[in-house]
């Protein structure tokens, strides 16, 4: 996942796709594992910006995740770190 965001074969991707594949070949406890990652490198240059969360928020969505199991993610970065 992360290969593909970072080259040119990633711009013009099948954002639904994409979101499909990686949810039939993963399991609950896995996509939950990504939306930590997610959020962890968002935060990683010290502050997760609002663009960052609702582009996860998006991501979270497209994998079937629960509102709460985004928020709960979403709560694990300390408050001062993110932009709600």
């Amino acid at each position: 996942m992360t290969e593909v965001s970072v080259t040119d074969i990633g711009k013009g991707m099948d954002y639904f796709r994409l979101c499909r594949e990686f949810f039939s070949s993963t399991t609950g406890d896995e996509r939950l594992r990504f939306l930590d990652v997610l959020f962890a490198v968002a935060a990683a240059d010290g502050f997760a910006s609002f663009n960052e969360i609702e582009e996860i928020r998006t991501i979270a969505n497209g994998l079937k995740l629960t509102h709460q199991q985004f928020i709960d993610a979403k709560l694990r970065i300390p408050r001062a770190q993110r932009e709600d």
